[in-house]
């Protein structure tokens, strides 16, 4: 929303105009007199991407909504909101937050960028160093979550827990989620822990330990943008045996992608994998440690962006389970979930 700042013996008004697409921009105003008209900077907008190519090298779009930091050193920064596209205007990575120089031209503030394109790296202030013990928020990295002690900050739910399903500890190493009516689907609280899809080139992989009764009880990892728009890589059963499959979210339900019977008998033990190479996703399974099958590739990546499904939040990829409108005794056990990412303009 809009800053006031008192500084220089004015007061600034800094807003975002022009939609939170591609047209978004920041604009700075000012006035000696809060009574009296904020007057505009002659050379606003501070902040767009606007009129650059769109067809650009990793472009950096949609950004505004900003606010301005001074450090220590009396050096200013902005921070903002933005979006990595990839097919001209498509994101699954949401609205993320940048940080680019601001310098001071006869009391305005304006964001230094070093040229027309916001950089994906700019130089620290002298003295400044990056803690690595932190969990990573930006760059290319890779993580495993073993879930021996308590959720880390990253992981979230959809929508406000009320009564706990979940457990850490009721089966060492796992995460356990009680197998429970809702779904991704409605607008209530299901047995869904997410973790933020945070390059449009990654892999999310996770052991399950999970044994169905009945053909309404499904458990996987999930990529959801929203209600209507979401991959599901599950293990299910019916009939008495074991399924390995794809269902495909939609304004109808669910649509039945890819499946697989499971010839081994591993006693409800398997791994799951849901990857992206940018504009497609691909969905493995392993029955053992060390030998991926792959089950389904070449859906489209674009059926959970922002311009397809609506929205700024990104995919959100989950541990997930349900018994679709009926009640279980169900537990689906997660254990060592593995992100990475490897975006090439982090390279």
């Amino acid at each position: 929303g809009p800053r006031i700042y008192k500084l220089n013996g004015y007061y600034y008004l800094m807003t975002a105009e022009g939609g939170t697409a591609v047209n978004h921009s920041e604009m700075i105003y000012r006035t000696k007199d809060i009574n009296d008209d904020f007057i505009p900077y002659k050379d606003n907008p501070i902040l767009t991407q606007r009129s650059l190519d769109p067809g650009r090298k990793y472009p950096i779009t949609s950004a505004g909504h900003a606010d301005l930091i001074q450090h220590p050193n009396g050096n200013w920064y902005g921070v903002f909101l933005a979006c990595r596209d990839y097919d001209q205007d498509h994101y699954n990575t949401g609205r993320e937050t940048f940080m680019a120089p601001v310098k001071w031209v006869n009391d305005w503030p304006v964001f230094d960028l070093e040229g027309e394109e916001i950089k994906y790296k700019y130089d620290l202030p002298e003295g400044v160093l990056v803690d690595t013990t932190l969990f990573p928020l930006n760059g290319n990295f890779s993580f495993t979550d073993s879930f021996e002690d308590s959720l880390g900050y990253h992981w979230y739910f959809l929508r406000t827990v009320k009564d706990p399903w979940y457990s850490v500890g009721e089966k060492p190493g796992f995460l356990t989620l009680e197998t429970r009516p809702e779904t991704i689907s409605g607008e209530s609280n299901p047995s869904f822990i997410a973790h933020r899809q945070q390059h449009q080139k990654f892999s999310a992989e996770v052991s399950l330990a999970f044994i169905p009764t009945d053909q309404n009880e499904k458990a996987g990892i999930v990529a959801f943008q929203n209600e209507t728009h979401y991959y599901f890589l599950a293990l299910a059963q019916e009939k008495g045996k074991m399924f390995v499959e794809v269902l495909k979210g939609n304004d109808d339900g669910e649509e039945l992608v890819a499946s697989k019977e499971l010839e081994t008998d591993s006693d409800g033990l398997i791994r799951l994998k849901i990857s992206s190479d940018v504009t497609s996703y691909a969905f493995h399974f392993a029955t053992d440690n060390d030998n991926w099958e792959l089950l389904k590739e070449g859906l489209d990546s674009r059926y959970l962006s922002t311009r397809e499904a609506g929205g700024f939040v990104g995919v959100s990829l989950a541990m997930y389970t349900s018994s679709y409108g009926k009640e279980s005794e169900a537990r689906a056990h997660f254990g060592e979930f593995t992100y990475s990412g490897d975006d090439a303009m982090f390279k």
